[in-house]
């Protein structure tokens, strides 16, 4: 129930978002900008393991060249792991028909295990027709929550306890993209990009990820059947770490504009201006054993030996024990005996 109430909350945000920026839309030389367009996207898989998305761009002030516009995202998945953004974005289209923009998000997420994570992210970018890079940086909440029992282990002779934790990774990633191909005088695109990522967490037994990533992105602008600026974007992604291996994912995503009344035709450095902001599609958790060495109540280690079938002598190995070890219990030793 708390999961339905917030995702219709945000339904309910959206729908706002819309109907304010149409009031400020109407305060605007609307025939001047080629930018007042509303656009909704569905179908947006992500990097970390598929899912859906739904996201809502609503500009906030325009002209013909700046832009400043506010992006709200939702996703979800078959794993009941819910992820809310919401972000603000600047964009402006210099005389040489370059595009130089920046933008920051705020994140939250209800992971599967019922656990709530915020984030702050922020990007830069620059866009040509031919040519583009991004950087994006995110800085996740560092509280991390047991999801499962622990359990103590001997191992090099001390004894631990492992525990399996929630956490959220903190990273960075970045990318380089060019036109690869057109068609039909640009109504089709198509687009290649490499880039890297690196995802990380300052706690014992999370391994970072770290490994390059390439995507594809085919582009159909101009869908007469979904109306003036809607574009349909069928994306191919590889990436590659060595702690998940490869990954292969592909998502087929549509963008309809929600404006109202004629608007010229812009052209394509003006129609980039609305391209979609590329970033993560929410925050990166991960479930990993921590492990710990076990002490005693005055910050001592508990140190271990281990007694079986391979051991010589075990009868003189206790004996030794005792004698070094005044406290020492023989009692509560644990012997392994073969099966």
């Amino acid at each position: 129930m708390q999961r339905t109430r917030d995702r219709l909350c945000w339904l309910f945000a959206l729908v706002m978002g819309m109907a304010t920026s149409g009031l400020l839309a109407e305060e605007t030389n609307r025939e001047r900008s080629p930018y007042h367009a509303y656009a909704v996207g569905a179908g947006h898989a992500d990097y970390y393991g598929g899912g859906t998305n739904a996201d809502l761009v609503v500009p906030l002030w325009s002209n013909d060249t700046n832009l400043f516009f506010t992006d709200l995202r939702s996703r979800w998945n078959s794993s009941d792991r819910t992820d809310l953004s919401a972000g603000l974005a600047y964009r402006h289209l210099t005389d040489t028909d370059q595009i130089f923009g920046g933008y920051g998000f705020y994140d939250y997420q209800s992971s599967h295990h019922g656990f709530d994570y915020h984030q702050g992210m922020f990007g830069l970018e620059m866009m040509s027709l031919g040519w583009e890079a991004r950087a994006n940086a995110y800085l996740s909440s560092r509280t991390a929550y047991q999801v499962g029992p622990a359990y103590a282990a001997i191992a090099e002779n001390r004894l631990f306890v492992y525990a399996p934790l929630e956490a959220a990774y903190a990273g960075t990633d970045f990318e380089m993209g060019a036109l690869l191909a057109d068609w039909k005088g640009g109504a089709i695109e198509l687009r290649g990009f490499a880039g890297g990522f690196y995802a990380g967490r300052d706690v014992v037994g999370f391994e970072s990820f770290v490994g390059p990533r390439v995507r594809t992105e085919l582009r159909l602008y101009g869908l007469p059947w979904l109306g003036h600026g809607a574009r349909l974007v069928a994306e191919g992604v590889y990436q590659w770490d060595d702690v998940r291996g490869s990954q292969r994912m592909a998502s087929l995503a549509v963008r309809v504009p929600l404006n109202f009344g004629e608007r010229r035709h812009p052209t394509r450095i003006e129609r980039r201006m609305l391209d979609r902001i590329v970033r993560s599609p929410g925050i990166l958790t991960d479930t990993q054993y921590t492990h710990d060495p076990a002490v005693t109540s005055n910050g001592d280690h508990f140190a271990a030996t281990v007694i079986d079938a391979n051991t010589r002598n075990p009868s003189a190995v206790v004996a030794n024990l005792v004698a070094c070890s005044p406290n020492f219990d023989p009692d509560v030793m644990r012997v392994n005996r073969p099966m």
